[in-house]
């Protein structure tokens, strides 16, 4: 299932003239996800790795190519003798992966637990083709293995996390790292005795936080003003009944689960007309879910709920093939779900396991982010429910390249009677090529050096973009097709 990354030059989407802009529908998405994977060894198998019984989510890193709403391919970028990984985020820009590396990592042979990692529990980041990997900061102690365990990366450059405690004290506390100058502050200490945070999610600017906090007399499944006073009773703006509280990119938005946990129910949050928590907005089911992916299926009980990291439309959990909490060990994936255009998408497509086998695999989450070059060409705003790109406040964003993306570069293309499209390219190494709509859905892709072919055949006339891009040089042209 795990495919080692090709040495090639992977296409970019980039629009470099004007073009009439629209929203992609979901059906056309292309974007990337990445995800923790997982294994669960039940009793009955005799020698079960370091991490194997863990219960949730502490493994090797997977990346997934999404294009056209289909997964085309799997990279690991992250093995987990270099020391299980947990809690994995993008950055608003896709191009980076936050994570929690921890001490201990699988012995070669036998079921042992060797040091890893220099011995230390970090928050560490890299980027999402598997190079840069980097330790920003060391932890005083390995959180317990369990579900528990949450990070998340809103705009800018500060990763926000739970501090784990050296004195096996419970006061709850948040710290942020810098993954650029690796400055590491706390953001605030609550001070309660024996709670803990069991979910937390952060929308973009940072401002607001969904909490779901347990144990030692908290109750809480809450969106709060954050940091706010660092008073949860103070700051708390609205919460539901339920589990597993999550916030939308936005913060327009929220989730959670109330009953089972096969109907995801979405509210509005804050920053709207609507009652914040309450006014419902739509139920994301899994029958629903199941239906949009259909002939493949997704699960049937689902846990860990997140947005994708750049809009409001896409909903991510971790669905179990048998039930949800401790039976997502029996076999689990990462999905996500659109309600607005009705698509759903088995990321990891783990298989149910066989009867009698228990070593079962899974699949965290995780994360999301959605590719649409020709409107967020900088890779610095996230989409609302209406398909419309807001820049972030705060958010860093991907210098564009002009020089590298004018018809000056030696992108050419011609059209044959027979309908296919000739692109000369400037590139002598292997170069992805793709065709672009006016909405930037990908219609046609080609490999090549020197040149590639695409097939115009039953494209509609009209305005498309051809694009290439090779290392760190991109080209790209506009075409007009007539029938």
């Amino acid at each position: 299932m795990i495919r080692v990354r090709d040495k090639l030059c992977i296409a970019l989407i980039l629009a470099a003239a004007p073009m009439t802009i629209f929203a992609y529908n979901g059906k056309n998405v292309n974007a990337k996800a990445v995800s923790i994977q997982w294994i669960q060894a039940g009793w009955e198998y005799p020698n079960p790795k370091c991490g194997e019984n863990d219960f949730f989510d502490d493994g090797s890193i997977c990346v997934y190519t999404i294009q056209n709403a289909k997964v085309t391919h799997v990279d690991t970028v992250y093995d987990r003798t270099q020391g299980l990984a947990d809690a994995v985020a993008f950055d608003l820009t896709g191009t980076r992966i936050a994570f929690l590396r921890t001490s201990r990592a699988p012995a070669a042979s036998g079921g042992s637990c060797v040091t890893a990692n220099g011995g230390k529990n970090t928050i560490s980041i890299i980027n999402a083709d598997g190079t840069g990997l980097t330790n920003l900061c060391e932890l005083p102690a390995r959180p317990f293995s369990g579900e528990c365990w949450l990070l998340d990366w809103p705009a800018g450059e500060w990763i926000y996390y739970e501090y784990p405690k050296p004195d096996g004290s419970s006061k709850i506390e948040i710290w942020k790292v810098n993954a650029t100058t690796k400055e590491n502050v706390q953001v605030c200490s609550w001070g309660l005795a024996a709670c803990y945070f069991r979910r937390f999610t952060l929308d973009l600017t940072a401002t607001h936080m969904a909490a779901q906090i347990l144990d030692g007399g908290c109750s809480y499944n809450t969106v709060f003003n954050f940091p706010g006073t660092c008073n949860l009773a103070a700051d708390q703006i609205c919460g539901r009944p339920g589990c597993n509280i999550a916030i939308s990119p936005s913060g327009q938005m929220t989730a959670g689960y109330m009953g089972g946990h096969d109907h995801c129910g979405i509210n509005w949050g804050v920053g709207t007309s609507h009652q914040a928590c309450y006014d419902v907005v739509t139920d994301l089911t899994l029958a629903n879910q199941n239906s949009w992916a259909a002939p493949e299926q997704v699960g049937i009980d689902a846990e860990h709920i997140k947005w994708a990291r750049n809009s409001d439309k896409w909903v991510l959990q971790e669905v179990g093939w048998f039930g949800h909490a401790a039976q997502l060990s029996l076999g689990s994936n990462q999905v996500v779900g659109n309600w607005v255009d009705q698509v759903s998408i088995n990321i990891s497509k783990n298989p149910p396991t066989p009867a009698g086998v228990a070593y079962r695999w899974n699949n965290s989450t995780g994360d999301m982010w959605i590719d649409d070059p020709v409107n967020n060409p900088q890779k610095n705003k996230y989409e609302d429910l209406q398909g419309v790109w807001h820049e972030a406040p705060g958010a860093t964003a991907i210098a564009e390249n002009h020089a590298n993306r004018s018809a000056a570069s030696g992108l050419s293309f011609s059209v044959s009677k027979g309908g296919s499209i000739r692109v000369t390219l400037p590139f002598a190494a292997l170069t992805e090529v793709r065709l672009l709509d006016t909405r930037g859905a990908v219609v046609r892709t080609a490999r090549g050096a020197h040149e590639a072919v695409l097939s115009a055949a039953g494209l509609a006339k009209g305005v498309y973009m051809i694009t290439a891009h090779c290392g760190n040089a991109i080209a790209s042209t506009p075409i007009s097709l007539a029938r």
